[in-house]
């Protein structure tokens, strides 16, 4: 094999293993709800996913089930504290830079711009501090760029900003602001010359709602990976490809980028396979249908009962109890314990295409074997 073909054929396969076990989704709306950032998930297994992740300062190693449940997490490290918008404008400030617009941006960095000597320019301010000039503007107090009149329009309480597609200035746009739609008229420099009313704006949507505005937009198998603002997370699929997506508070998507393919709903021997290169055995399906599968199987010294999606993704697992086959004594015990008498132990199979019924002691012996019939 290539080393092209060989890395496109590892490509393949961990955009597979995304998708198979413990849900990425799960892990990332559990951890993000109890507080955890910078969440790197380095090992997904049927069962189990284990996790780096940092709290309030402190980095930490962590497993999390499929139910999301968080557990032996240990210290590992410190991690660098993010910072808030206004701990970013202060640091701008602190460089000397005045005239500061910044907004928060969906990969948690801040945006916008700010001026220093005559110089207007274009800043970004990472989560964690780190300033950078990405370009010039122009000299200060001349004619704002859409994006800072923008800016402006958000820090006094407008959002859904929608501008007319005209040359400025002034700037015509159309804007929420509480519930009302507003069209707003702003001169170069980005005061707000005229307003009016034109509408009513739709509420916030709620968080439990966003897989339905998701699929309204034409998604399916959408799995939410952050209900907490200041933005919504998802994961979709549309047209065979898996989106990773960024919403507003109002269900509008601000951000979309591929992150894969959408995997096939997988059939049982494909399962129980992928469950056998995970260490599994002992598998047996209690049920399977169009809503996913229902397994029963090994692993260590545990026998699992796990519920599994259509496409192989964990949904439920709990421990049954040992994996270890009763001896044939101990069986005939506990059925006597249960009142049951005269038990007698039988075996039925096959033997050159006869079915035969052989019955044992409880030593494990074959005492009689009678023919059933044929074999079907």
């Amino acid at each position: 094999m290539s080393t092209a073909t060989a890395g496109t054929e590892g490509v393949r396969l961990a955009q597979l293993r995304l998708d198979f076990g413990v849900s990425d989704a799960t892990v990332m709306r559990s951890l993000r709800r109890n507080g955890y950032t910078e969440i790197d998930i380095f090992y997904r297994g049927m069962t189990k996913a284990r996790v780096r992740a940092c709290k309030n300062g402190v980095r930490y190693q962590m497993e999390v089930a499929p139910s999301g449940r968080i557990k032996s997490a240990g210290k590992i490290g410190e991690c660098r504290v993010r910072i808030t918008l206004g701990e970013a404008r202060d640091i701008l400030r602190k460089r000397g830079y005045r005239e500061i617009h910044l907004e928060q941006m969906p990969d948690d960095a801040y945006r916008g711009a700010a001026c220093r000597g005559r110089d207007r320019m274009r800043m970004s301010v990472s989560p964690f501090g780190d300033v950078r000039e990405l370009q010039p503007l122009g000299r200060c107090r001349h004619l704002l760029t859409r994006q800072e009149v923008a800016a402006r329009l958000r820090s006094r309480g407008y959002n859904r900003i929608d501008f007319a597609d005209r040359p400025p200035p002034p700037f015509i746009a159309k804007a929420c602001r509480k519930r009302d739609r507003v069209r707003l008229v702003v001169v170069g420099s980005g005061r707000i010359q005229r307003e009016e009313r034109i509408g009513k704006c739709a509420p916030p949507i709620d968080p439990r709602r966003i897989a339905d505005v998701l699929e309204r937009k034409g998604f399916t198998r959408v799995r939410v990976t952050d209900d907490v603002l200041p933005r919504y997370g998802a994961e979709a699929c549309k047209k065979g490809i898996r989106f990773e997506i960024a919403l507003n508070r109002f269900g509008d998507i601000r951000d979309r980028r591929e992150i894969g393919r959408c995997p096939t709903s997988l059939s049982r021997d494909q399962l129980a396979d992928k469950l056998r290169a995970e260490g599994f055995r002992r598998i047996r399906f209690v049920e399977s249908g169009p809503r996913g599968h229902v397994v029963e199987a090994c692993q260590g010294d545990e026998r699992l009962r796990i519920e599994f999606s259509p496409y192989g993704e964990t949904l439920f697992d709990r421990v049954l109890g040992p994996c270890k086959s009763p001896r044939i004594g101990k069986l005939i015990d506990d059925f006597k314990k249960r009142g049951t008498t005269g038990v007698t132990l039988y075996l039925e199979g096959c033997r050159n295409g006869r079915r035969v019924q052989v019955e044992f002691d409880r030593f494990g012996t074959a005492l009689n074997a009678r023919r059933l019939g044929r074999c079907p």
